[in-house]
C-alpha cells in the first residue's frame, strides 16, 4: 500500500481518512495535492509578507498554482467527516440556544423604560402675544 506524503513537506500524511481535520485536500477541480493543514496554513501564511496573522486568508496551491481561500480549505476539511445524527433532543437544544436569537428576539424580551409624555406648558410672553392679537382684530373690525 502506497502511503500519501504532503505536497508541501513531503513527509508521510498519517491517517487522512480517519483524521480529516490534520488534512487538506486542493478544493481546485482535478488537482490532487494533499497536505497537512499545518503545512499549507504556514505556506499561505509564507505568501502574505507584511501581515501578522495566524490564520490565512487563502494561497497558491503547490501543484497546481489556483489561487484557494482558507475558508475553502477549511470547508473541505468539515466535509468529509463523517455525519452525524441528530436526536429530536440536539435540535431542541439548537433551537432553544441563545446565539441563534436576533437582535430583534432580544428586544421583544426587554422591559421598555417609560416614556415620559411631555405636557405643553405655556408661556406667560405666548398667551400674552394671544390675548394682544386677538384684541388687535377686535380693533380692527370695530
Amino acid at each position: 500500500m502506497t502511503s500519501l506524503e504532503c505536497s508541501i513537506c513531503h513527509e508521510p500524511l498519517l491517517n487522512p481518512s480517519t483524521d480529516p481535520l490534520s488534512t487538506t485536500l486542493c478544493p481546485s477541480t482535478g488537482c490532487v495535492a494533499v497536505s497537512h493543514l499545518k503545512c499549507l496554513s504556514e505556506k499561505f501564511l509564507s505568501e502574505e509578507p507584511g501581515r501578522t496573522a495566524m490564520i490565512p486568508r487563502g494561497g497558491h496551491c503547490q501543484s497546481c498554482g489556483n489561487y484557494t481561500l482558507w475558508g475553502d480549505v477549511v470547508r473541505g476539511c468539515y466535509r468529509r467527516l463523517p455525519p452525524v445524527e441528530r436526536t429530536g433532543q440536539d435540535l431542541l437544544d439548537i433551537a432553544s440556544d441563545d446565539m441563534f436569537l436576533s437582535d430583534e428576539d432580544d428586544e421583544d424580551n426587554e422591559v421598555s423604560p417609560k416614556k415620559r409624555t411631555k405636557t405643553r406648558r405655556r408661556s406667560r410672553s405666548s398667551s400674552k402675544r394671544r390675548k394682544s392679537r386677538k384684541h388687535k382684530v377686535r380693533k380692527a373690525t370695530t
